[in-house]
Formats: C-alpha cells, sequence, structure tokens
C-alpha cells in the first residue's frame, strides 16, 4: 500500500491525516503478522511522537474498523489491518 492509498482509506473512515497516523498505519500495511504497541515502535524508529501518540493511533484505527486486535496473549494486544 502506498501513501497516497493510505490517506484516501484514512479519509474515507473520516479520520484527520496525520503523520503519525498515517505511519502507523502504514507500518501496520506493511507488516506480515500482528503487532503489538511495542513492536510497532520499534518498527517505526526514531520517531518524534512519544508512545501515546502510536497507542492513541492504534485505538482510533481500531474503532473505525481499520484495524483490530487479534490477540490478547499474555495481557499484550496485538494488532493488524482489518481490510
Amino acid at each position: 500500500m502506498d501513501r497516497s492509498q493510505a490517506k484516501t482509506l484514512l479519509r474515507q473512515h473520516q479520520l484527520r491525516v496525520t503523520t503519525p497516523r498515517l505511519e502507523v498505519f502504514l507500518a501496520l500495511a506493511h507488516c506480515d503478522h500482528p503487532v503489538s504497541h511495542s513492536e510497532l515502535l520499534e518498527g517505526l524508529g526514531e520517531v518524534d511522537w512519544d508512545q501515546a501518540t502510536v497507542y492513541r493511533n492504534l485505538v482510533k484505527l481500531s474503532e473505525v474498523g481499520l484495524a483490530r486486535i487479534v490477540s490478547h496473549a499474555e495481557g499484550v494486544s496485538r494488532y493488524e489491518l482489518e481490510l
């Protein structure tokens, strides 16, 4: 998925396209397995946003149906895209 497609999907779900949201969405899109918040943070590398920003975006993507929690194993939520 490219940036243009991701922006379109976010807008179709009435979400603002912010840099953190777009990057979290694209990171999920490029994962080949469900990932936890901390795994996603590692995959994003050095970013200017805090951990809470990434978490809030995961929650928001889940709320609008673009992502879903597929596992709560060992008390850790793991997310994947719902496309």
